[in-house]
């Protein structure tokens, strides 16, 4: 997460575009909302780019803790469901154990 940090300037200086009343355009608020994201092990999207749509993701990291990919799960709102988060991070184990990765 410390290099992805160091992408917040990029992020100002093009500004953050605004999809939906929900969508996070100020960046110190998108901070707080990824390291949230990263401390809870989930991220939520609640209408943030699609109004009615909600998802649900986790970030996969090697065994050095690096992000290497993204794992989520898109749904109509009024139909996704928390325990989903849960069904994420067992199949993030589950491929970390595939590939190798130590987690």
């Amino acid at each position: 997460m410390g290099d992805a940090l160091l992408e917040w300037p990029l992020a100002e200086h093009n500004g953050l575009c605004r999809y939906t009343e929900n969508t996070i355009t100020n960046v110190d608020e998108l901070v707080v909302h990824c390291l949230r994201a990263v401390k809870e092990g989930v991220a939520l999207d609640d209408e943030d780019a699609e109004l009615d749509v909600g998802c649900i993701g986790v970030l996969l990291t090697d065994e050095r803790n690096r992000p290497i990919a993204r794992l989520s799960i898109s749904a109509p709102l009024q139909r996704r469901q928390a325990s989903w988060a849960a069904l994420l991070k067992t199949a993030w184990d589950q491929l970390a154990d595939c590939m190798g990765y130590v987690h």
